[in-house]
């Protein structure tokens, strides 16, 4: 079998084994795995987990699976001391019983490690699912078992700007859709569980909220809460009506900045979530995309305006 025909699950451990799936991917595959930015990045992360899942650690966690909910508050503690943010805002409901969907705007990439560390301090009984750009998962998926005993589950995926990275290789587009199916049966399972996710509206990395003056007007928008609530509804997830939706503006410590930054304080500006029966029965005339506009929208309003969009676009 080849191995870009494998199931999912079969890449994932073939990725966990060390085995590097995007460097199959042609010349441009290798030349993506050896990016800076992203070896930087994910060599960085792995020491963090190497100081966290230390030798000890793993010899008495083999005696005791317990010990990964025992040790989980320190080892947030310990990923803050590289990620710290502060919070402003309205913060999580932690007593409501009902899944959690927090979406935040994506300028670098401390943006979902902060939303992460915040939403497992917030409900740390829930599960959190938090999907990886691929280039990004290999490099950290080694310790990938380790974070799902802690109730931390990554999973890869295929963004448009990666596959244009790797040249549109058939082989890599052929596996887009079925990462992304992967994904949201994970999703569903965390929702039905009264887990959280942690998602970016813009689906990949970008300065601004609206890129261009079409997408402040809701024109072109990419549906990814769309996407997401049409796979959870169909699935028909308990209470999927009352699953709530939490934007956070995510504040940078500078604003030329978009690649990982340790030891920077972010700032996460929490807004008021609204539930998915109230977000869908929302409406702007002449858009096509409701839901994904008024997100973008409330993203918008939780940052400064520099954020919002180049500067020829208007203010939102």
């Amino acid at each position: 079998m080849s191995l870009h025909t494998k199931s999912i699950p079969e890449l994932i451990a073939y990725m966990e084994d060390g085995n590097s799936l995007v460097s199959t991917f042609g010349d441009a595959g290798v030349k993506l795995k050896r990016n800076k930015k992203t070896t930087v990045a994910s060599f960085i992360c792995r020491v963090l987990f190497a100081i966290v899942f230390n030798p000890i650690f793993r010899m008495r966690a083999r005696k005791d699976p317990e010990i990964y909910q025992r040790c989980k508050a320190r080892a947030i503690n310990a990923a803050a001391i590289f990620f710290p943010y502060r919070h402003t805002g309205s913060g999580i409901d932690s007593s409501s019983q009902n899944g959690h969907i927090i979406v935040i705007n994506h300028p670098t990439l401390n943006d979902p490690i902060c939303a992460i560390i915040y939403a497992l301090r917030s409900l740390p009984d829930r599960e959190v699912i938090v999907p990886v750009n691929l280039p990004w998962f290999e490099g950290i998926c080694k310790y990938r078992q380790h974070l799902l005993k802690m109730g931390i589950n990554i999973v890869p995926i295929l963004t448009a700007r990666t596959l244009e990275r790797l040249g549109n290789d058939p082989a890599a587009a052929a596996l887009k859709t079925p990462f992304e199916t992967h994904y949201m049966q994970g999703l569903i399972s965390v929702m039905a569980n009264c887990g959280v996710a942690v998602i970016a509206q813009q689906a990949t990395r970008q300065p601004y909220v609206f890129m261009s003056e079409d997408e402040s007007r809701g024109i072109d928008i990419k549906p990814t809460i769309s996407f997401v609530l049409a796979a959870v509804k169909r699935a028909k997830a308990p209470n999927y009506g009352q699953i709530h939706i939490v934007p956070v503006g995510v504040v940078p410590h500078a604003r030329a900045t978009n690649g990982i930054n340790f030891y920077r304080r972010y700032i996460l500006n929490v807004g008021q979530s609204l539930t998915v029966e109230a977000l869908s029965a929302i409406e702007y005339e002449g858009v096509k995309r409701p839901v994904d506009y008024h997100i973008l929208i409330a993203l918008a309003a939780l940052l400064p305006p520099a954020f919002h969009g180049p500067p020829c676009s208007s203010d939102v």
